[in-house]
């Protein structure tokens, strides 16, 4: 059943510290529902839950990750994030690295590893040395401590919906055919090398920037550069030598250690668009910008640093663009995948329609739009002004740029892609025709070859539509695809220290990835990071893993762990009620190929799991927790059960799996006084609309500093922190939730909506339709005679105050059917609220 991976989902959530918001102060918005909906899915798959520990640790260390192995490393990015300006960044990042430490820790060893950060262990034989060694497992991950400000906070990528995914693999198999057959015809006219009646359309002429700039009129740097608009002279830092670029024009070359300056920019507004475009050749495979206006003079405390735009290239020729108000929280950056080999000339086109923001970036390589990767997706809207470095950047140990640019042009909005894109293109056919016939390169060649063909050859003209249409449709998959945080190491690891008494600035002994080998040695073969501490984890002869994952599994169904300590199986602990069968479960489980639907039919089709739950109060005296399971689990129902359950008896409950989250009823102006009133994703609560006003509890908005009231009054936890088990409390709130909650009282409306259609003519039998449908039986005499009374009751007094029962029934936005009786359907609604509220519906026994 596809509500198993909702219910399993559900209990895992409290446990991954799974939220919709950052946390802190701004507890902004983030888009982690991919995440939830692959959890969903394994579940429902029956994933072996050796493999849901793996992905969920490296699915992104795995060879060739598929798109789900990433989004499932989402749980280790489910902690909170800090997007306060002014924050020490290092700090923070240090917080989110021992949140996962203790996550893991607490979730499938059973262990509070971090009562080790500042000393060793006061009970478990955990020392600090082991708590830093496991930390190092984590360190390495490509985060900064300040982000998340707007949206999500990086490592992040793009990750398409089940629908989308359906589109882009029809897409990608169709350019992959297109493409193929443009090869094999590109193959075919090889020798074709006369290009004489090849002719190109002009392109236009932009206004050299020389007399706006007050350059020389004979100056490489006048002729190479051209712009919209003008200011101050640029500044030459280094030499600066003139040389052939493409079609004619002179070009700048720069040597890896000069760069030029200019005060004075055209303002641009980059929320209304912009575009740059170049000639470009990079000499080296060096990381370095090629046009920046990013201000990192100013301190990194300050609004301002890292403010403005940045184009750059990867040591490996990717193109990297910058768009920033702060660096790194708030701005938006991409990176192509497409690259540009060294000493080549690319025509390089980076535009932007507006808004300022990763889906608005785009970027062309001789007028094909490259597909991308995104770092960092924030908003950024900021001008494009003042001064501009050309071929270097103020970063810290930023190197220059070493190659060669040409035509370089800034233009401002309205910024038509497709017609810059043309331009591009037919700059780069000109190019390749123009460069005399011996020194053009392959790639100009095939380039020239597909002008003719498209011109001349109605199959190769179709498959080249084929490919340009596949390709539009994919990228605009890339752009609007939600995106999901996920984990990705740096390059070159981070040392890590031992950190005296846990703080930050105190680093101590270096130590490697390593962990409490009281356990379990680690095993020799295994990387030394987070894969390898996934294997260690899910090794058949690991003592605590198996143990505490089926202990979790039992406490779901029997309220309680054979170990009540969930969360902690250490000296501490609660001693476990049945031992040797909590082994023999984590044996068995590991066994069966650590098969979680086996294991929970194991357990719910057992004698001790269906015994009646009714107990004596000898019993109760004895065994007041029913440790000792003399009788069948009996525990009122989750937060989530409670309201799901009261949707699904009355039938308003919508059963779409998955999706983005949902703004269920909640008091009027709850987040007022307590919510920080800014401009911020998630500041502002939005109510729900139609059918996601009765989606299962899972999909609710879940805002870390003000959770859903309701949720929160039946003990659900705000998610800031791993939690093992809800801690169940009893306070009359409950039950004026239960009465007075809006979607509760909607839900008995819709509840006697069905008992009259549904229910048959007498109430009699109305009433044993209503209790068996929620209870599983039928009513005693005694309890159809109380509740026959009190709907004789309900009925008089709506009948003689009709204001009344219009109140009750204009709760929610439901509308019953007009042709009920007012009356009568406000008094089976007080019934079917009565019912709902009873003791044996909220239990379950």
């Amino acid at each position: 059943s596809p509500r198993f991976g909702e219910r399993m989902a559900s209990d895992w959530m409290d446990m991954a510290r799974y939220a919709d918001t950052h946390g802190f102060n701004n507890d902004s918005l983030r888009t982690m529902w991919r995440w939830r909906d692959w959890v969903i899915d394994a579940f429902n798959r029956n994933l072996p839950y050796d493999r849901f520990i793996t992905e969920q640790l490296a699915g992104d260390l795995l060879e060739k990750p598929s798109l789900d192995q990433m989004v499932a490393t989402g749980f280790n990015r489910n902690h909170v994030i800090n997007s306060e300006g002014g924050i020490i960044d290092e700090e923070y990042r240090v917080e989110y690295v021992v949140d996962r430490v203790q996550t893991t820790s607490l979730a499938w060893l059973g262990l509070t590893v971090g009562c080790a950060r500042c000393h060793d262990h006061k009970f478990d034989p955990v020392a600090q040395k082991d708590f830093y060694r496991l930390y190092a497992f984590f360190n390495s991950t490509d985060e900064f401590g300040e982000d998340g400000r707007i949206g999500n906070a990086s490592p992040l990528m793009a990750t398409p919906t089940t629908a989308q995914q359906t589109v882009a693999s029809k897409q990608s198999a169709l350019l992959q055919a297109a493409s193929d057959k443009i090869k094999n015809l590109l193959a075919t006219a090889s020798a074709q090398n006369d290009f004489s009646a090849l002719t190109v359309e002009s392109i236009p002429v932009h206004t050299n920037i020389a007399v706006a700039l007050n350059l020389p009129t004979n100056s490489a740097v006048a002729s190479a550069l051209t712009n919209l608009a003008g200011g101050k002279p640029f500044e030459v830092t280094g030499a600066i030598a003139s040389t052939n670029g493409p079609l004619g024009n002179p070009a700048l070359t720069l040597n890896g250690q000069s760069f030029l300056k200019t005060e004075a920019l055209p303002k641009i507004d980059t929320g209304k668009g912009w575009a740059i475009s170049t000639w470009v050749k990079r000499d080296n495979a060096s990381e370095a910008a090629i046009f920046s206006t990013m201000n990192f003079s100013a301190p990194p405390s300050s609004g301002s640093y890292g403010r403005g735009v940045e184009i750059r290239f990867t040591p490996e020729g990717a193109i990297e663009v910058r768009l920033s108000r702060r660096w790194p929280a708030y701005s938006a950056t991409i990176v192509t995948r497409e690259t540009v080999a060294q000493g080549e000339w690319r025509n390089l086109l980076v535009t932007s329609e507006g808004p300022a923001n990763v889906k608005s970036l785009r970027v062309f390589l001789d007028g094909q739009e490259c597909f991308r990767d995104l770092l960092h997706d924030n908003n950024a809207e900021v001008a494009l002004d003042g001064q501009a470095l050309i071929g270097s950047s103020k970063e810290t140990n930023a190197h220059p740029f070493a190659g060669a640019l040409a035509d370089f042009k800034l233009l401002s909005s309205p910024i038509e892609n497709e017609k810059l894109a043309r331009e591009s293109s037919l700059a780069a056919l000109r190019f390749a025709l123009e460069t005399p016939a011996p020194a053009r390169s392959p790639k100009q060649m095939d380039l020239l070859r597909a002008a003719l063909l498209e011109k001349n050859n109605p199959e190769f003209s179709r498959a080249v539509s084929d490919a340009k249409t596949a390709r539009v449709d994919l990228l605009e998959i890339e752009r609007t695809a939600p995106t999901t945080m996920v984990m990705h190491d740096l390059k070159t690891p981070r040392p890590t220290h031992i950190l005296f008494r846990g703080q930050y600035d105190q680093p101590r002994e270096i130590v490697e990835p390593g962990v409490p080998e009281f356990l379990l040695p680690f095993p020799a073969s295994a990387p030394r990071n987070r894969l390898g501490l996934a294997q260690w984890l899910t090794d058949p002869r690991q003592p605590l893993t198996s143990r505490v994952v089926v202990n979790h599994f039992w406490q779901g169904l029997f309220g309680q762990g054979i170990v009540k300590s969930a969360e902690d199986f250490g000296f501490q602990a609660d001693w476990p009620s049945h031992p040797e069968l909590l082994d023999w479960l984590a044996v068995d489980f590991v066994a069966s190929g650590w098969d979680v639907k086996k294991l929970i039919r194991r357990i719910v089709t057992s004698s001790t799991y269906c015994q009646d739950s009714n107990s004596s109060e000898r019993l109760n005296e004895r065994d007041p927790e029913n440790r000792l399971l003399a009788h069948g689990p009996r525990q009122r129902l989750t937060a989530e059960m409670l309201r799901d359950q009261a949707l699904a008896i009355s039938g308003l409950l919508h059963e779409e799996i998955g999706g983005p989250p949902v703004f269920p009823f909640q008091p009027t102006n709850l987040y007022k006084g307590i919510v920080v009133q800014a401009d911020y994703p998630g500041a502002a609560y939005t109510e729900s609309q139609g059918k996601d006003l009765y989606r299962r509890s899972l999909y609710t908005f879940w805002k870390r500093t003000v959770p859903h009231p309701t949720l929160a009054t039946f003990d659900a936890p705000d998610r800031e922190v791993c939690v093992a088990r809800r801690l169940r409390t009893n306070t009359p709130l409950q039950a004026l939730a239960l009465m007075n909650d809006p979607i509760q009282l909607e839900a008995a409306r819709k509840f006697a909506e069905r008992i009259l259609i549904e229910g048959g003519e007498k109430n009699s039998d109305r009433l044993d339709f209503a209790f068996q449908l929620a209870t599983a039986r039928s009513p005693k005499s005694v309890e159809r005679d109380a509740i026959s009374s009190l709907l004789e009751q309900r009925l008089a007094h709506y009948k003689s105050n009709p204001d009344a029962a219009k109140a009750l029934l204009a709760v929610g936005t439901y509308k019953a059917k007009e042709s009920l009786d007012s009356a009568e359907l406000a008094a089976y609604a007080n019934i079917a609220s009565l019912i709902l509220n009873l003791d044996e519906t909220i239990t379950r026994n």
